[in-house]
């Protein structure tokens, strides 16, 4: 069996972690159908578990560097981690409900012991009971080498000096031990949560087109929210009003397509990306992005310069292929350059009776979200229908 490096280990553990931040920032903050089902204290924001993780990999670098005898600050600095990596653990199992007691952790020699040694040499160097002393503890500049060394005086020994000695390496070893298997129970626990949350999806995935699109807006939003974030207009307020008028124009009824195809494609893309964290191709601990999935771009942003000096195209007499992206990126933002953006495109698709009929509805519109982005999203559909004709 291969010994790994401390460096090794700190590396497998952190990945450990952030898989477990990952899923916490890409999912369970986005979702309200996750965020029930763990345990907060009381009083408590969702920055909680990002700080409880931001601190904890930060702490790695501390118990995994090289310690020696002689360096009292580094193995102070080394126990304290430890005892702050235990507690950070401890709230974990907490907050993801996973079941292990703070008598559990007693019980567990891998928490204990190191637990102890911090206690009586930083914790507690005097301590007493109901008044009654019971020890006192000092630095030794004296004793085995790669040891945290300490004299100490106990009530058991009749306060006679003792020599404390701890091998460096069998702390970290013990902490490390106390890590994966409270790792492992701890994502347990989170992927039985998100399996449940993928079984959702697909139960979504299933009816989305098979009940009325009202009933389907509660379950989305129930279940799914996030998919507000992927588009204009895609908050429930906004789409049961289009619903409403679908029979009243095309870009009515095109954005209520879209949005049952977008749908689909972000609820696949979830799905897709969630059976990739679970079952990874390569081992448990490769690296995996955990971005929430993009479904097809739909606000398209400009590719060119911030600035709002010019505009940069391809000359009409070109070969190569005009992308409108930054005009469409331009008339998405509402901004200064919104008018400009609307006469270029007219002036270049002046036989399309739909882009020109939609730039017009959203220049009438320019403040009305739902009138505006309707149009807007069937123009960027027409437009990139010239597009594909020219790739």
């Amino acid at each position: 069996m291969t010994v790994k490096t401390p460096e090794e280990t700190k590396e497998e553990l952190k990945k450990q972690m952030e898989r477990i931040r990952d899923l916490w920032n890409h999912y369970f903050l986005d979702y309200r159908s996750l965020l029930c089902m763990v345990r907060y204290p009381n009083n408590t924001n969702h920055k909680y578990v990002g700080i409880i993780i931001g601190n904890f990999i930060d702490t790695f670098d501390i118990i995994y560097q090289q310690h020696s005898s002689q360096s009292h600050s580094s193995n102070m600095s080394l126990m304290q981690s430890v005892y702050i990596q235990q507690d950070f653990i401890e709230e974990l199992l907490h907050i993801f409900k996973c079941g292990i007691s703070k008598s559990d952790l007693k019980a567990d020699d891998n928490y204990n012991i190191n637990r102890d040694i911090r206690n009586e040499l930083m914790g507690h160097p005097i301590r007493k009971i109901k008044g009654e002393l019971i020890s006192t503890t000092l630095l030794a500049y004296n004793g085995p080498d790669g040891c945290i060394n300490y004299m100490r005086y106990h009530k058991d020994n009749n306060f006679s000096f003792e020599m404390m000695s701890y091998n460096i390496e069998e702390i970290v070893s013990r902490h490390t031990e106390f890590i994966k298997t409270y790792f492992e129970k701890i994502i347990n626990s989170i992927n039985v949560m998100m399996k449940s949350f993928m079984d959702r999806l697909r139960h979504m995935n299933s009816i989305s087109d098979k009940i009325e699109f009202p009933r389907l807006l509660d379950f989305v939003f129930r279940c799914f929210e996030a998919i507000e974030k992927e588009e204009y207009v895609y908050d429930k307020e906004s789409l049961n009003k289009i619903y409403e008028k679908r029979n009243d124009h095309l870009r009515y009824q095109n954005l209520i397509d879209c949005f049952y195809s977008d749908l689909k494609e972000s609820i696949n893309g979830h799905l897709e990306n969630l059976d990739n964290i679970f079952n990874p191709k390569e081992d448990d601990f490769a690296d995996t992005k955990y971005e929430t999935p993009e479904i097809v771009v739909r606000i398209i942003k400009s590719l060119s310069s911030d600035s709002d000096d010019e505009f940069d195209f391809v000359p009409a007499d070109s070969n190569q292929r005009r992308s409108y992206n930054y005009e469409l990126g331009k008339l998405a933002e509402r901004g200064a350059l919104f008018m400009a953006s609307c006469n270029i495109l007219q002036n270049d698709f002046s036989d399309d009776e739909i882009i020109v009929q939609e730039l017009e509805h959203m220049k009438k519109n320019r403040y009305s979200d739902i009138e505006y982005y309707c149009s807007y999203r069937l123009v960027c559909q027409e437009v990139e229908k010239y597009e594909d004709a020219f790739s």
